[in-house]
């Protein structure tokens, strides 16, 4: 996002068990981080965020085409013949 460009979020968080936000950091490539928990332990945040982190790096694995795991065609997939090379695409 172009640093002129002003976005503004509302969010009513007063219910919220758990938050992270997820900014840009003061230099290339960082990031930074605000996490906040209510109601919850740490060790009960950081099992529901690894859970996340599970299920979005397995999204981020499989093929595009057919969902076979690894970002690998799934040779048994029928509806992407033309991705039978295990490329994923």
């Amino acid at each position: 996002m172009p640093e002129n460009e002003v976005q503004l979020a509302m969010i009513d968080g007063r219910d919220a068990l758990l938050m992270v936000l997820v900014k840009p950091g003061s230099g290339d490539g960082m990031v930074a981080v605000d996490a906040h928990c209510n109601g919850l332990d740490k060790m009960q945040a950081a099992k529901i965020l690894m859970h996340i982190a599970r299920s979005w790096k397995a999204e981020a694995e499989r093929c595009v085409k057919c969902g076979g795991p690894g970002g690998v065609h799934d040779p048994a997939c029928i509806v992407h013949p033309d991705h039978a090379d295990g490329s994923a695409r």
